[in-house]
């Protein structure tokens, strides 16, 4: 399992791209440009945890694959980049996003899917 620092690039016009930034090498690529074979790992890894497994259950209500869940995930869990790995082989870091939604997202389901949130409100 590689380990991955995702963020936000929000100076899209409509729908701002998800990236992975390769620590130490000043590159990054887009989400969407990861194979089925990639999403199925980081999947399956979020899988282990059991908040994470909880988020992606409620997310799976609402997206028909699972890039698109996990894609909203990311989104709502580790959008800011920062010095911090998010995911890893043992632990996830979640960060709090800045969300014009919170308290009002069809996904916060009482803090389940945007897990910072109910910890910081």
């Amino acid at each position: 399992m590689k380990e991955y620092e995702f963020f936000q690039d929000r100076t899209g016009c409509f729908t701002p791209d998800i990236y992975q930034l390769f620590f130490g090498e000043g590159e990054s690529r887009k989400f969407k440009e990861f194979d089925e074979r990639e999403v199925q790992e980081i999947f399956d890894h979020l899988l282990k945890f059991p908040e994470a497994r909880t988020s992606l259950m409620v997310l799976r209500n609402h997206f028909k694959t699972k890039r698109e869940i996990l894609r909203q995930f990311i989104k709502c869990n580790w959008a800011i980049i920062d010095n911090k790995l998010d995911i890893t082989q043992s632990k996830l870091n979640y960060e709090f996003v800045d969300c014009g939604f919170r308290g009002k997202c069809p996904f916060n389901a009482e803090g389940i899917v945007c897990i910072k949130s109910k910890h910081q409100e």
